[in-house]
């Protein structure tokens, strides 16, 4: 499944939010966006999965316009985790996730053998499956945005996007819904606020800032203390770890830099 977005730009109340984005995603491959608070990110996947509708250019799915495809065509090749999970009724965790089988099924099917098999899987895969009678309403911020990600692997598509996947998590679930997402063999976007979390696990990087795409690439090759100075306005050291052979950054204060290493952080 390839995701492609060429040119496209967004705005809200009349207030230019992203412009001219061009990024893809190959099919099976794990793309970050990261970028600071208010950079665009969220708004750039809600074009993606038609919760925005871009005032120009144009986002496809296999050389398909996503725009030009009904809801539930879209709902069948992608499955979207928002950092909103709006719940207006208190269904418990198994119908939740079991909603993820809707775009499978035809209007008012029952669910069978095979949506629970795949509800209780989903639920095991992010630990969540001894919850599956509590009602979702009652559960902790992480706790639910375990569950929805299990309603995203339920609906078994080809692509993922993500917004924020790991907010409200802690380490250990952070690592463990990575580790699974990278094992999935599907195509994946997903905003992400952990830089080391994005070093680790993004096969390639798009970095936006103040609504512009500013630098892609692999994270080895655009993830500088430059760029992060510029952009995220941090001073950093950053090297490969030995055990993982990834990026690894540190974030440095600048009380602790000797005076002749500080330079100024732009605004």
């Amino acid at each position: 499944m390839i995701l492609k977005a060429q040119n496209v730009s967004s705005s809200i109340e009349n207030k230019t939010i992203i412009q001219d984005i061009d990024l893809h995603v190959n099919p099976s491959e794990f793309v970050g966006l990261i970028g600071p608070n208010g950079s665009g990110k969220s708004t750039l996947l809600k074009s993606v999965y038609r919760i925005l509708k871009p005032d120009a250019g144009l986002i496809t799915l296999d050389h398909q316009e996503v725009y030009r495809l009904s809801a539930k065509k879209t709902a069948r090749k992608m499955a979207v985790v928002s950092q909103e999970s709006p719940v207006v009724f208190d269904f418990t965790v198994k119908e939740m996730v079991l909603m993820g089988r809707f775009p499978q099924k035809h209007f008012l099917e029952s669910d069978t053998a095979e949506d629970m098999e795949m509800m209780e899987r989903a639920l095991s895969q992010v630990g969540m499956l001894e919850f599956r009678d509590r009602s979702f309403m009652s559960l902790s911020g992480g706790e639910k945005q375990r569950v929805m990600i299990a309603r995203a692997l339920a609906q078994q598509t080809k692509i993922l996007v993500l917004d924020e996947p790991t907010n409200h998590l802690d380490v250990h679930h952070q690592i463990q819904l990575m580790d699974l997402v990278k094992t999935l063999n599907v195509t994946v976007l997903a905003a992400l606020h952990d830089l080391n979390l994005a070093a680790y696990y993004c096969d390639r990087l798009y970095v936006i800032d103040s609504g512009k795409i500013v630098a892609s690439g692999k994270p080895e090759d655009i993830l500088t203390e430059d760029l992060l100075r510029d952009v995220f306005h941090v001073s950093t050291d950053i090297f490969i770890h030995p055990l993982t052979e990834k990026v690894h950054i540190t974030y440095l204060s600048d009380r602790v830099l000797p005076e002749k290493q500080k330079r100024p952080i732009s605004k």
